[in-house]
């Protein structure tokens, strides 16, 4: 998928170019340094564009990550803390919510829509061997790396810490803020790399092959 301008950007989305920018400051729109400029992936656009329709709303952090335990479960994995926690009404909310995901030709862009606050995600630039990252215990390896995924990682890594370590990681390795970085690091209460997980993480990355695989991975499920 190509990149496109704020202009280009504001076009699609009917804001003006102003607006753009503060959505980009805000966070609410993924972007990217260019010299001067921003430059912003079509997938990040996407998933703005599919936040703002109507019933379709960014979830709290507790009923995100509710959300990827249900998912979980829906993979065959056990129940975690998240899903214990979450009153009945709301569990039948999301049971609901599974199967429009379920059904969805475009899986992808609703997980991008309702998980953006699951977990605290920031780029980073780190001046060794990316890898070398998850030498350090309080680091694991989510996103594309999951083997059931068949994808391969590039130069970016995805590693998750636990929020109570996020900032002392970042100081012990030398970690520097960069909207270009690569690393991408996802802080949570509970870590989470199961296969869920990095579905999810995978679908806020974006672009037509991890969409595909998002689709591909929850088609196969739906079939058994």
């Amino acid at each position: 998928m190509s990149d496109l301008s704020v202009a280009e950007a504001a076009g699609l989305l009917g804001l003006s170019r102003q607006r753009v920018n503060q959505l980009i400051r805000d966070g609410q729109l993924e972007a990217h340094r260019v010299g001067r400029s921003w430059s912003i992936p079509e997938a990040a656009l996407k998933a703005h564009q599919a936040s703002r329709r109507p019933g379709v709303r960014p979830m709290s952090p507790r009923v995100a990550r509710a959300m990827v335990d249900l998912m979980g479960q829906h993979l065959g994995e056990e129940p975690g803390p998240s899903w214990g926690e979450l009153p009945h009404r709301e569990r039948s909310r999301l049971r609901q919510r599974w199967q429009q995901l379920a059904a969805s030709r475009h899986p992808a862009s609703l997980l991008r829509a309702w998980l953006p606050r699951r977990c605290r995600a920031q780029r980073f630039s780190y001046q060794g061997e990316a890898q070398d990252l998850f030498a350090d215990s309080r680091l694991r390896s989510g996103g594309v790396a999951h083997p059931a995924l068949g994808l391969a990682g590039g130069s970016l890594v995805e590693p998750h810490v636990a929020d109570v370590d996020r900032e002392r990681v970042i100081w012990d390795l030398l970690l520097v803020p960069d909207s270009g970085g690569n690393v991408l690091l996802r802080s949570e209460p509970v870590v989470r790399v199961d296969l869920a997980a990095c579905l999810v993480d995978v679908a806020e990355l974006g672009g037509g092959r991890n969409d595909k695989v998002v689709a591909d991975v929850l088609a196969q499920e739906v079939r058994r």
